[in-house]
């Protein structure tokens, strides 16, 4: 009997399993039993006092292995839909400075939409705008004025300057503001703020990010996992495992790859 390197336990050759009576046991099932060493003095080992104790039939194991692909497909369209809503409504604000880029405006549109992430676009937020302006447009947070904008955006920029930076040096940006229109102060602002998130960020989440911002090569199962085990071996807790360390995509292939 070897000890096998993952949460399965121990894989036993048909010779180490000692039962009283006759039992059937096939791959895949799940034994436990008393561990007693199989020659004093060695590093042998035999499982006596056999019990059954999970045995997933073929169908079983299938069927688990499907709700689980179809979990993580639903997952991922999700994510999808509401990526894109999340970009549709960032491009909206910027197509109109008016409208305040905070949190709460986000909230009220995907309210408006009654949660319905796929029916924002381009066009539907514009509609919108154009069209609803007592239920749409006056629900939203937007500057009065322009004048009033410029102040705001002033203010953050010089409080997110204020760290690492003299008096004197605040002092020379907040002078030369009047040279600068609002897209201007629109962008320092930004590239500010992004700049006070990486900051913010530690080590480990700094490398994250740069990682989630490679284009990710397609990941593989180590060579050693067979069609068969994945058939009549994993249980739930391998496939979610390996379904998120890479992905169900990587499990349909070595599937269809041991089909005669």
């Amino acid at each position: 009997m070897r000890r096998k390197g993952s949460r399965s336990g121990f894989q036993l050759k048909a010779s180490d399993i000692i039962t009283l009576g006759v039992e059937t046991i096939r791959v895949g099932t799940i034994v436990r039993g008393r561990v007693i060493p199989l020659e004093p003095g060695t590093f042998s080992e035999r499982l006596i006092d056999v019990e059954v104790y999970k045995q997933e039939s073929y169908g079983e194991t299938m069927s688990t292995y499907q709700e689980e692909k179809d979990r993580l497909e639903e997952l991922g369209k999700a994510h999808e839909v509401a990526t894109k809503a999340a970009a549709e409504v960032a491009a909206f604000v910027k197509r109109h400075p008016e409208v305040k880029d905070v949190h709460a405006n986000y909230s009220i549109i995907y309210s408006y939409f009654h949660g319905d992430l796929e029916d924002i676009s381009e066009n539907t937020l514009e509609d919108c705008w154009l069209n609803h302006g007592d239920r749409f447009r006056k629900s939203l947070a937007c500057y009065p004025s322009e004048a009033h904008e410029r102040d705001a955006l002033e203010k953050r920029i010089v409080q997110l300057m204020s760290q690492g930076n003299s008096p004197n040096a605040l002092a020379n940006v907040k002078a030369g503001f009047r040279f600068k229109n609002l897209d201007q102060l629109r962008a320092q602002k930004d590239e500010l703020e992004a700049r006070a998130e990486m900051r913010s960020k530690s080590p480990a989440e700094l490398r994250a990010a740069i990682q989630a911002a490679r284009p990710n090569p397609e990941e593989e199962l180590p060579v050693d996992i067979s069609r068969e085990q994945i058939l009549h071996l994993w249980n739930a807790d391998q496939f979610r495992f390996w379904a998120k360390k890479v992905g169900m995509n990587a499990i349909t292939k070595r599937i269809s790859e041991g089909r005669n």
